[in-house]
């Protein structure tokens, strides 16, 4: 099984942002220290902050002293006027992008434009923002809308900053078509676009794609829709308890893509999971993998007309040691064997009996240097040296640390995305 994990997966800058802030209210004192509405659209981190004394509130008119958290979708000017009015101290979480959208709408809603908002009209972060246009806004969330919409001049049109960019443009040039003095603002987060984007190229890839995120998050859901256009098996999941494990041995390549409120924590524990599902399973796709390259091995002797006595020569060791392959000058094909990934097939060189001399080789120390390689992406292979399960757990906490601090992946040798921090690489002892 492989695993591979999309760009950006998780926490993007407004929520991380949102969640420090609490933390550093919760260390000064925990008393008297409300939130707004959910925090953020996780429940399980939610509830985590709940435990050190987070109070979440859906009315705060019988408050009379404290901390009142403005969650990181914001509120409308009017709401936050009546907290500062009622002498609470406001700590305002709002993520700055949709800060920045609340002040475009202002000061279109001032020159006389009517506003309308692409988006949910029930989601909160919409809520916010129709508070700073007198809720007045025009919200619409479909074409449908658009036809039912009456002939309007001077509108100003903004996002829900969680859409997808296809739905933005389509809604928009309706609009403009109808309208007249349009002035259309792509108030999308760029955090949403780009995990967006890895989703849809991941997606494209694998077997089957899981989208951990809260079930009533928006920008995952936006994830999950993506998904599902280029692959047909795609688990939407708040938790690792949420995926059938079992049934996911079905497939052989997976892709996980994580919303914006996921805390890495959650990533960990399932990508965990489904790593030591795959080690389990590690013996038979071996086995798998050796029928098949023992096929591909039988059908080439047969064109080729080489000897059985030579095919049987090409085992797996000259997997295990695909540095290795570089050394014989007199294949004829030289560019092929310098790249790793023609090690997996070495019966495709035109005189493979020339490749049994990396059996020979007495120095196997030069294969700890595949980092090396010109194409890393195919670094996954150095796993098959490694038989401690105490060094493969230690090696995913490493890594996954990594893609907590940066997103950037290495998983178990391979590079999937981004920069390359470091490669584990784990010596037979």
């Amino acid at each position: 099984m492989k695993i591979i994990i999309a760009d950006n997966a998780g926490f993007c800058f407004g929520v991380k942002r949102a969640i420090n802030m609490t933390q550093d209210e919760l260390d000064k004192s925990s008393n008297n220290i409300y939130s707004y509405g959910p925090l953020i659209h996780n429940p399980q981190l939610v509830s985590k902050l709940e435990a050190e004394g987070l109070k979440t509130i859906e009315d705060f008119s019988g408050i009379e002293q404290g901390r009142v958290i403005v969650r990181s979708h914001g509120i409308p000017k009017s709401t936050e006027e009546l907290i500062i009015h009622k002498n609470l101290d406001l700590i305002d979480c709002t993520c700055p992008y949709v800060k920045s959208v609340h002040k475009r709408v202002d000061e279109f809603y001032n020159k006389g434009y009517n506003i309308m908002i692409i988006g949910d009209s029930t989601h909160p972060e919409v809520v916010g923002i129709n508070g700073y246009c007198n809720n007045e806004a025009i919200i619409i969330n479909n074409l449908e809308d658009v036809e039912d919409l009456p002939v309007l001049d001077k509108v100003c049109i903004i996002s829900q900053t969680t859409n997808t960019l296809e739905k933005f443009n389509n809604i928009s040039k309706a609009v403009e078509e109808k309208m007249t003095n349009v002035v259309v603002f792509n108030t999308i987060c760029n955090a949403t676009t780009v995990r967006q984007n890895s989703t849809e190229e991941v997606s494209k890839l694998v077997d089957a794609m899981v989208v951990i995120g809260g079930f009533k998050s928006s920008n995952t859901l936006k994830l999950y829709e993506i998904s599902r256009r280029h692959c047909e098996n795609v688990f939407h999941i708040e938790t690792i308890e949420d995926l059938p494990l079992q049934y996911m041995k079905k497939f052989n390549t997976i892709g996980i893509t994580a919303g914006a409120s996921t805390p890495g924590w959650i990533i960990k524990e399932a990508v965990k999971a489904m790593d030591n599902l795959n080690d389990k399973d590690l013996t038979t796709d071996k086995e798998e993998q050796e029928m098949t390259e023992n096929t591909n091995e039988t059908e080439t002797t047969e064109d080729t007309n080489v000897t059985p006595e030579t095919t049987e020569a090409k085992e797996p060791v000259v997997a295990e040691e695909p540095v290795e392959v570089e050394e014989p000058a007199e294949t004829e094909e030289p560019a092929e064997v310098e790249e790793p990934v023609e090690v997996e097939e070495p019966v495709e060189t035109e005189e493979p009996a020339k490749v049994e001399e990396p059996v020979e080789a007495e120095e196997p120390a030069e294969a700890e240097e595949p980092v090396e390689a010109e194409e890393p992406v195919e670094a996954e292979e150095i796993t098959e040296n490694t038989e401690s399960n105490d060094e493969d757990e230690e090696m995913t906490m490493d890594m996954m640390q990594a893609i907590e601090n940066s997103f950037t992946r290495i998983h178990k040798g391979e590079v999937l995305k981004g920069e390359i921090l470091f490669v584990f690489i784990s010596q037979e002892k």
